[in-house]
């Protein structure tokens, strides 16, 4: 007899970890994916070809089986997901909130009304970050240097559906965090590397961040993780998992920009079950459940960093040559059941690929991570 029944919007390989783990909790599985050759599909109860989506068919389907929870892992299933948790009433992203962080203009007024900071909103301050209003995710940013390239974008541009914000010279870093009632059970402080060059955008994300020290709530930045939680509740988002990004400037001042509704980055959850060694597949679902979820032990934290790699609006990568430097760190990685070390994927939108490394300490991994990432070689369709 099975306890639960979940609801999962895609059925890829990245859904494939929590699949298995809610079989293991005893749950009656659906699944949607449009790929019915999906590796999820054949693990599901129950599977139908339906778009992520395609809410309202989604939604059908939900209600006919009558789940206690719904959850996805990726972008574009988000707004089907918060339209079936509010619907049916389950735990989770709902509508209001999807409408805040899918909206980067109103995710700047809620965070003003609630007094966070986030970067100004300028056409004359340069450089500057333009960035669509709809959508989550990095899709779609880029950096102008100058009044004249400015300019051109928006003559450019198809509609006014953007957004122009001061760049802020700092530290990147972002707070991955899963909420339960309100109360935060997990919380993951990451530095973000980010090389830009004209054509594309390249990232190292270390685990810990060097603002976290050994316990965050000893001698860490606990303003950051304090931040994180306080946006988490002020855009509705009490239960389930979310990404706060930050930017900390040279005298010290943080600056939220951007929040999305899922644990961050391509190389997934898997990195962060690594690093806190604690199932945060498993502590997903049972927050969705409704189920107590377990609290995290900071002091055992694993020094770990993944290198994203990334394609440009203009052309498609599609080879990457390793460094030698990557090739034994492709050895390493242990975690073979989750999937490849190195994942490539098929459209300009995704990421190409991400190394992952694990290391002893974040200094020394973080000089592993930018020896691969100068060192490996990427060709691509298209040019800038």
């Amino acid at each position: 007899m099975f306890r639960n029944k979940l609801f999962f919007i895609g059925t890829s390989k990245r859904h494939v970890p929590f699949i298995r783990i809610a079989q293991r909790m005893g749950c009656f599985v659906v699944g949607i994916d449009k790929d019915i050759n999906s590796p999820g599909a054949k693990l599901c109860h129950v599977f139908k070809p339906i778009s992520i989506k395609d809410t309202d068919s989604a939604l059908q389907l939900a209600s006919h089986y009558d789940v206690d929870a719904c959850v996805t892992v990726a972008d574009q299933g988000l707004g089907t997901c918060a339209a079936i948790n509010t619907k049916l009433s389950l735990r989770g992203i709902k509508n209001d909130t999807y409408d805040i962080v899918n909206r980067k203009d109103k995710f700047k007024d809620v965070m003003k009304f609630f007094g966070v900071p986030t970067p100004k909103v300028t056409y004359d301050e340069f450089p500057v970050i333009v960035k669509p209003k709809i959508g989550t995710g990095s899709n779609g940013v880029v950096k102008l240097n100058t009044k004249h390239e400015l300019g051109h974008y928006m003559y450019s541009a198809k509609n006014d559906n953007y957004i122009v914000e001061k760049f802020i010279e700092g530290d990147h870093l972002s707070v991955d965090i899963l909420m339960q009632g309100g109360i935060t059970k997990y919380s993951l402080m990451q530095d973000r590397y980010l090389e830009h060059d004209d054509c594309y955008v390249d990232s190292i994300i270390v685990s810990p961040s060097k603002y976290f020290k050994v316990s965050p709530w000893e001698n860490g930045r606990t303003d950051i993780l304090h931040t994180a939680e306080f946006v988490c509740m002020a855009i509705g988002l009490m239960d389930g998992p979310a990404n706060v990004q930050f930017i900390i400037d040279k005298d010290g001042n943080e600056y939220v920009h951007e929040v999305n509704p899922k644990i961050s980055g391509p190389y997934g959850i898997e990195c962060h079950t690594y690093a806190t060694n604690t199932s945060w597949f498993r502590d997903i679902l049972k927050v969705a459940l409704g189920i107590g979820a377990d609290s995290l032990d900071y002091n055992n934290i694993v020094p770990n960093a993944c290198i994203t790699f990334g394609a440009d609006k203009d052309g498609l990568y599609y080879r990457t040559r390793l460094s030698s430097a990557a090739r034994p760190i492709i050895d390493e990685w242990w975690w073979k059941e989750t999937g490849d070390t190195i994942h490539k994927f098929k459209t300009v939108k995704d990421s190409i690929g991400h190394i992952f490394i694990m290391g002893d300490d974040v200094p020394e991994i973080t000089k592993r991570a930018r020896i691969i990432l100068e060192e490996t070689k990427i060709q691509y369709i298209g040019g800038c």
